[in-house]
């Protein structure tokens, strides 16, 4: 799931303010808080103060998830991208939901069977930067 998570983290914050695809500020602050807790865990900050309304709406969003395991936080991130993607049906659109799927297909074809949890996902992670930086070429 890092993988496709990672992809789709990437896609998001490549998204252009003014470009076919927009999220809603709901749907940004889903994503801030899936993201914090998928990256971060529980939120461990005070709650901000009455007039910093920006920082009190992302502390609340990403408060109200707490103790979500962090592979459900991103799991649920990649699903409200591609939510977002299939309601938008642009070929831009398109591209990206077949970049994150194709992200997971590329990890799955190089990891053996055999392999256990920790050493795939160490392994996954040095994937990923093989990925990038073959995709940045």
């Amino acid at each position: 799931m890092s993988t496709k998570f990672q992809k789709a983290v990437d896609i998001v914050n490549a998204l252009p303010k003014d470009g076919a695809i927009q999220t809603t500020n709901d749907e940004k602050l889903k994503f801030y808080s899936l993201y914090k807790q998928a990256t971060a865990g529980n939120v461990d900050t005070e709650r901000p103060g009455m007039f910093e309304f920006t920082a009190k709406a992302k502390w609340d969003a990403w408060h109200a998830i707490k103790d979500k395991p962090k592979d459900e936080a991103k799991a649920e991130y990649v699903d409200a991208l591609k939510d977002i993607l299939k309601k938008n049906g642009s070929g831009d659109a398109e591209k990206f939901i077949k970049q994150i799927d194709e992200a997971a297909k590329h990890l799955a074809k190089r990891i053996p069977p055999f392999i256990s949890a920790e050493t795939s996902a160490a392994y996954g992670h040095v994937e990923q930067l093989r990925y990038d930086f073959h995709v940045a070429k």
